[in-house]
């Protein structure tokens, strides 16, 4: 298989959604293959890069989204999402909806990166 990645320049963006925020932390982490830019939808990087969090992850521009009424988000696991996300120094934008991956917001992320 050819390596398609290997040609690419300039500033790649990943979305992340839910459990896809972990994914893709850990691919990022793990490969020699660099994206700039991390847009997080209602989810959390890897358990395993947080504590402390990956030097690999605290390059990227990141832009964490997330809903107002997130029924998978409780109290305790906002609390590490955010001590994440301000680590990360990321951009935050929050809707007024549920788990949900919200366009309008994903729209706006994608001014930052």
């Amino acid at each position: 298989a050819q390596d398609v990645s290997s040609g690419i320049t300039g500033t790649v963006s990943v979305l992340g959604f839910s459990q896809g925020v972990a994914t893709a932390s850990r691919w990022h982490h793990h490969t020699q293959h660099r994206f700039t830019s991390f847009i997080m939808c209602s989810g959390d990087i890897a358990a395993e890069l947080r504590n402390p969090l990956s030097t690999v992850l605290l390059r990227l521009n990141t832009v964490y989204i997330s809903a107002e009424h997130d029924p998978l988000l409780n109290h305790k696991t906002k609390n590490e999402v955010e001590h994440v996300i301000q680590q990360l120094n990321s951009v935050r934008i929050t809707f007024d909806g549920g788990h949900e991956l919200h366009l309008p917001s994903v729209k706006q992320a994608l001014s930052y990166v």
